[in-house]
């Protein structure tokens, strides 16, 4: 975990391997951290059966090349989706903790 801020850009250098956005904001910040368009991949949730707060993970396609790092990704997003199903069936006790 780290502090979230400057994502993108902690992306391309390395330092993280996936980092989790808003498009509209940091992925404004794509062109400006030097990515190509076939560099990044976008994992929208709403694409995938989802819904998040968030719009999507982004990682780089070279990570998801290495079978640990890819592994790591698909457990994230299970876990992810677990999590947002509890809070769909526990609404009351999901506004409590957020509160």
């Amino acid at each position: 975990m780290i502090e979230y801020a400057d994502v993108v850009f902690r992306l391309k250098s390395g330092k993280v391997n996936c980092v989790t956005t808003m498009s509209c904001n940091e992925a404004n910040a794509v062109p400006a951290a030097g990515f190509r368009a076939n560099e990044l991949i976008v994992f929208a949730f709403d694409n995938l059966g989802g819904r998040s707060l968030e719009d999507g993970l982004y990682v780089l396609e070279a990570r998801l090349q290495d079978a640990e790092c890819a592994d790591a990704m698909v457990r994230f997003v299970r876990a992810s989706m677990q999590g947002w199903r509890w809070t769909e069936e526990n609404q009351a006790e999901t506004v409590s903790i957020v509160l």
